[in-house]
């Protein structure tokens, strides 16, 4: 049977010479398990809050007067958002200890970043690809109205100024997702002074 990630770190910890005081390596011992076990469960819960978003988005889209084909795109491409958090997820979780732990913790560490970037591409990139087509149909089933009509609010543009909503909603999602990271990467922070307290006591 493979090793669980918390009998990697208790093994690492326990086989580096480089960490000599019992009392060092239990400490890092049980403070490297519980940030890993936190990092898993937090992203267990993502992937549970992605499935729930979705098909909470997709209803109220429709329920709201929306053409039912909106919802069914929302649902799609929530789906890949959700095979792509299972992926990184299981990735996470299949990381192989070679030699040490502060080696695996660097990998670990690594990969966290690797999501965070995927995960801010796939983001921003879902904004076009579901506003786009949303606003082409709008555009072009109100062919009589202005674009104070469509909206309900006074606003003096022609209708082709519709599809600034796009770059204006990748800006507002983008620092969504700033705001998001700041108040949710506090693990990944804490992870990353623990490999700067590693490394200066290896040294």
């Amino acid at each position: 049977m493979e090793k669980s990630i918390e009998q990697i770190w208790k093994g690492g910890f326990m086989n580096n010479k480089e960490l000599k005081a019992p009392k060092i390596n239990a400490l890092y011992n049980q403070k490297s398990i519980n940030l890993v076990d936190r990092l898993i469960n937090n992203l267990k819960t993502e992937l549970f809050t992605v499935i729930i978003l979705g098909f909470a988005i997709a209803i109220f889209s429709t329920l709201a007067g929306n053409h039912i084909i909106w919802g069914i795109l929302i649902l799609l491409i929530n789906s890949v958002w959700y095979i792509i958090s299972k992926k990184q997820l299981k990735d996470l979780k299949d990381t192989k200890y070679n030699s040490s732990c502060y080696e695996y913790l660097i990998e670990i560490n690594k990969k966290i970043k690797k999501i965070t970037r995927i995960n801010e591409r796939n983001t921003l990139l879902s904004v076009p690809l579901i506003l786009f087509p949303m606003l082409v149909y709008t555009y072009y089933n109100n062919q009589d109205k202005t674009l104070s009509q469509i909206f309900g609010i006074d606003i003096n543009l022609s209708k082709p100024y519709i599809f600034l909503l796009i770059p204006i909603a990748l800006l507002i999602a983008f620092g969504l997702y700033r705001i998001y990271l700041k108040f949710n990467n506090k693990i990944g922070n804490k992870i990353e002074t623990l490999i700067i307290d590693m490394k200066e006591l290896r040294e």
